[in-house]
């Protein structure tokens, strides 16, 4: 279908793609300036590609070797230090003090 997305670099990840595919796909759906979420961030192929397009970018990841973690857009830190407050204040109960 593109014959130009084809071919990926991306460190032995088991479903990898090319920044090319990701950098399409995010400029037909997305306008410069919003945000791109990818629930699958893997090796950060989305992230690379939000950035060269001009968006921010918010990744998860379940990694079971390494744990789960999310990859957020340096420039959208304040707003999660914001979100992880608010968070906390509506269910204290969920959360422990110091270290897990």
């Amino acid at each position: 279908m593109w014959d130009s997305a084809r071919g990926a670099s991306t460190k032995d990840h088991p479903a990898p793609f090319p920044v090319e595919l990701a950098e399409r796909l995010i400029r037909m759906f997305s306008f410069a300036g919003d945000t791109v979420f990818d629930p699958f961030t893997g090796t950060a192929t989305t992230q690379v590609a939000a950035r060269q397009c001009g968006r921010s970018s918010i990744g998860a990841e379940v990694d079971f070797a390494e744990g789960p973690r999310i990859v957020a857009d340096p420039d959208m830190s304040a707003f999660f230090d914001r979100l992880a407050s608010c968070v906390r204040e509506r269910n204290p109960d969920r959360f422990r003090d110091g270290p897990t």
